[in-house]
C-alpha cells in the first residue's frame, strides 16, 4: 500500500507542495537484501514455489542480521545450484566452485570448532553424495557440520554453537 502525504511550505513567498511517499510498514523493514527478498515474498507469496529452500536461508541470515550482527558479519553464502548459463557455470567452475558445499558458512571458532557450515534442506529432499562428502571432510578437518530442515533448525543450531564457548 502506497500513501502520499503533502507538505505544505513557503520559500521566498512562493507555496511548495512536497509529495512523499510512505510505504506501508512490514516486519521486514529494515534495509538489507534479506528483508527485501522477505518483503517480496509477502507481496508474492507464489514466489516460495520451488524456492523454499532458498527462503528458509534468505528467513535465516535476515534473522543474523538483526539479531546476531556479529555472526552475520562472520557468515556468507556459497552460490551453488540455480540455474545459470553454460558460460557463467563454466566460470564459476573455473573460479574453484565445487559441487556439494554447504550452503552457510560462519567463519568463527568456537567451542573447538573452526567454523560452522549448513546444508538447507526441504521437504524430501536429502543430502546429495557430493554433499555427504564434503560434510564428512569439513567435519573431519574441525569444522561443526548441520543439516537444517527449516529456518527455524538453523537459527537454533547456530545459537547453539556460538554459546559452546
Amino acid at each position: 500500500m502506497l500513501l502520499l502525504l503533502f507538505r505544505i511550505f513557503t520559500i521566498n513567498g512562493f507555496v511548495r507542495k512536497i509529495a512523499r511517499k510512505r510505504r506501508r510498514r512490514s516486519e521486514y523493514s529494515e534495509t538489507s537484501p534479506h528483508a527485501a527478498a522477505l518483503r517480496e515474498l509477502e507481496k508474492n507469496p507464489d514466489l516460495i514455489k520451488r524456492n523454499h529452500e532458498h527462503y528458509e536461508q534468505v528467513r535465516v541470515l535476515d534473522w543474523l542480521y538483526r539479531n546476531m550482527r556479529y555472526v552475520y558479519e562472520h557468515t556468507h553464502a556459497t552460490p551453488n545450484g540455480g540455474l545459470r548459463g553454460i558460460r557463467t557455470a563454466i566460470k564459476m567452475v573455473a573460479e574453484g566452485q565445487k559441487k556439494g558445499y554447504p550452503d552457510l558458512s560462519i567463519d568463527l571458532a568456537c567451542g573447538g570448532y573452526h567454523g560452522m557450515r549448513i546444508e538447507m534442506k526441504h521437504g524430501r529432499n536429502r543430502l546429495t553424495p557430493e554433499q555427504l562428502v564434503w560434510m564428512t571432510r569439513l567435519t573431519e578437518a574441525g569444522y561443526y557440520c548441520f543439516e537444517a530442515r527449516s529456518a527455524a533448525e538453523a537459527i537454533k543450531a547456530i545459537t547453539e554453537y556460538v554459546c559452546l564457548d
